[in-house]
């Protein structure tokens, strides 16, 4: 499970933390091991022998085990969750990040309630499995080999018989598994869709409005809702059996121990004691057992997150500054297009040997039909896009050999669909230019006839 391994690798950073939780969980075992072989030795040492100081002094142990275990399941849970919460952090920082560095191309391609919910749904799978699947394997593991060895201790030959059940338990749960995982996926790839349509639903609640669409976009929702619907019930089908199965198994395991044991203890061959802890352990074997079925279910999720996750984190932008690309200096604005073609999927041209000047204070007008590539050409001038063949250059030099971050800093752009963030208006007038100073954000307003209104409102 590569993605699975990946996601593991974040958690190297915060080993403190992971030493922490290590600790606490082998805490945590060992003092759950510790009660059973106590209430055995009570039984066969204090009860046997009538000691009312025996019995307190062991039921003393007990209780202070059980609070040990309680301080150690405590600092398991906390440092986990902590470990968890920060990987998801990172992951989410990460996927943002990557987001907002990725080519006009990549966005052009992918849908926003996609992107939304490898950040959000398959981010909080991935936490999940940090937080419960991790230790939780951990744990099992360390129980598993305690329990087994305190069992082989105990009787060797009962101890034989019962693990004869754990093979079968462990297929059984490994089987499911290998169905699980491709549900994830496909429930995860559905949530995607689910949430893509709700993005554009809202985003464009004003045109369904106005068309009075709202009964086919209703319609649509509910299908891909039921759609998720009904993949979420054949996985939940799916997990419910599985404990069932692995309960039987257990029930069945435990049947045998004490139908064997009862024989051992009546030929003397094994203490009410021992007997009384070999079913403690074997209790405390159901509850990895049977875990097991849900930390599957959940690194099965945590696969099909990370695929998506990993998908997104590794893509490439095709907009990328040159291994010798320098800082374009300021520049007085001589722009020229030079036997420029360009085409969006490599296939159909959009344009085809554009040549064109704009001198320092030129004002240059593109007129054409719908698609004839009016928008394409001021795209190309910022590097949203790079041409397929040509050059265009400012002041003598190639766009493509100066960082995008320098070009774009010194180019003022107008997009044809207007949007505003949710900040001030201040902001969103000089979103370009964080530093500008208050007159001249105020005189741009009055440029653009909005100083007037912008007034009307509380506080300006």
């Amino acid at each position: 499970m590569p993605a699975v391994l990946r996601l593991l690798s974040f958690v190297r950073s915060y080993w403190r933390q992971v030493v922490l939780a290590t600790l606490a969980m082998v805490g945590l075992a060992g003092f759950s091991l510790l009660v059973p072989w106590l209430i055995g030795r009570a039984i066969d040492i204090g009860l046997a022998a009538g000691s009312l100081t025996t019995l307190v002094l062991l039921a003393g142990a007990v209780v202070l085990s059980t609070v040990l275990r309680g301080l150690c399941a405590f600092g398991q849970t906390y440092s986990s969750e902590w470990i968890a919460q920060r990987v998801a952090y990172d992951l989410r920082n990460a996927i943002y990040d990557r987001v907002q560095n990725l080519s006009f191309s990549f966005h052009d391609r992918a849908q926003t309630g996609e992107l939304m919910s490898r950040a959000t749904a398959d981010v909080e799978s991935v936490r999940w499995f940090l937080s419960f699947a991790v230790t939780g394997i951990v744990q099992i593991v360390l129980l598993l080999s305690g329990i087994l060895v305190l069992m082989v201790r105990l009787n060797s030959h009962l101890a034989l018989v019962t693990l004869a059940f754990i093979p079968v338990a462990v297929g059984v749960a490994l089987r499911i598994s290998s169905v699980l995982r491709p549900s994830w996926t496909r429930i995860q790839e559905q949530m995607a869709v689910m949430t893509t349509f709700l993005q554009e639903s809202l985003a464009g609640i004003r045109i369904v409005r106005a068309f009075a669409r709202e009964p086919e976009r209703l319609a649509g929702f509910r299908n891909e809702n039921e759609h998720l619907h009904a993949l979420q019930v054949r996985q939940a089908r799916l997990q419910a059996l599985n404990a069932p199965l692995l309960a039987l198994l257990l029930s069945m395991a435990t049947a045998a121990s004490l139908w064997l044991g009862g024989r051992e203890v009546i030929e003397g061959r094994l203490s009410v004691g021992d007997l009384v802890a070999y079913i403690g352990y074997l209790g405390l074997l159901t509850m990895p057992v049977r875990r097991l079925g849900f930390l599957i279910n959940t690194v099965a999720r945590a696969e099909a997150s990370g695929r998506r996750i990993f998908d997104l984190l590794d893509a490439e932008s095709e907009i990328r500054d040159a291994p010798d690309a320098i800082e374009l200096p300021p520049v007085t604005g001589h722009v020229r297009f030079e036997h420029v073609s360009f085409s969006y999927d490599r296939r159909a041209p959009v344009l085809t040997d554009i040549t064109l000047e704009a001198r320092p204070g030129e004002v240059v007008a593109l007129l054409g039909a719908t698609g004839s590539g009016k928008s394409t050409i001021t795209l190309l001038l910022p590097r949203f896009y790079d041409v397929t063949a040509g050059r265009i250059t400012i002041d003598g030099y190639d766009i493509r050999q100066v960082t995008v971050r320098s070009l774009r800093r010194q180019i003022g752009i107008v997009l044809q669909d207007p949007f505003l963030f949710s900040a001030t208006i201040r902001d969103n007038i000089a979103y370009g230019m964080e530093d500008a100073p208050f007159e001249q954000i105020v005189q741009a307003a009055k440029l653009a006839g909005a100083h007037d209104f912008i007034m009307s409102f509380r506080e300006g």
